[in-house]
């Protein structure tokens, strides 16, 4: 069996068992994070493998602005 690791959350992807792992090129979703993940596979090696389409959390940027400033009476146009 082929396991891979996610591009986008690290964690082990195992490759389902309908996939022809000696000859694949294709998506696969990993189970964890639910990103989407291209991959070519041959003689259960990968060739290619890329992120399409993250789906893992980012990190929020939180910017502290005091109630007392001009922006938050609304007086900054």
């Amino acid at each position: 069996m082929v396991e891979i690791e996610c591009l986008a959350c690290g964690k082990t992807i195992k490759m389902p068992p309908f996939i022809d792992t000696e000859k694949y090129e294709g998506q696969v979703t990993c189970q964890e994070c639910n990103s989407l993940l291209y991959i070519k596979l041959v003689q259960e090696k990968v060739q290619k493998y890329k992120v399409i389409e993250s789906k893992r959390e980012r990190d929020v940027k939180i910017i502290y602005q005091p109630a007392n400033s001009k922006e938050a009476e609304g007086d900054v146009k």
